[in-house]
């Protein structure tokens, strides 16, 4: 029903009600329609904070958070948002999925920041 609502407005450009039917609530939260967000980021890019915002009120999503962040090569986002869900989180992330991504955007100081998060996880 909501996937219906969503789809029509994007197709009559109705972006703005759409928005504010998220924002208040009038479509209810879910993985699904998050996802659909994400889809609509290309056409509508505050699409992209409307999902992150939809899982994050979920509070069961925050694997897909880290992944749409890691997707987006948003690193020291992901890192912050991994630091804010609590030690357990920290502990619990791969740090070679990090350095990867941050060896593959060829920045020298974002490679140097993430292995220092993890150099200090691992410290501690």
């Amino acid at each position: 029903m909501y996937e219906l609502v969503i789809n029509l407005l994007v197709r009559h450009n109705r972006y703005y009600q759409l928005h504010q039917f998220l924002q208040y609530h009038v479509v209810k939260d879910s993985k699904h329609v998050a996802c659909l967000l994400l889809v609509l980021q290309r056409t509508y890019p505050p699409a992209f904070q409307l999902a992150l915002d939809m899982f994050k009120r979920l509070g069961d999503a925050n694997e897909e958070i880290f992944d749409v962040l890691l997707s987006k090569k948003q690193l020291l986002a992901a890192l912050r948002f991994v630091r804010s869900i609590g030690p357990g989180a920290v502990a619990s992330v791969s740090a070679r999925r990090f350095l990867e991504a941050a060896f593959d955007s060829e920045d020298d100081v974002l490679f140097y920041t993430v292995y220092k998060f993890f150099e200090q996880r691992n410290i501690q």
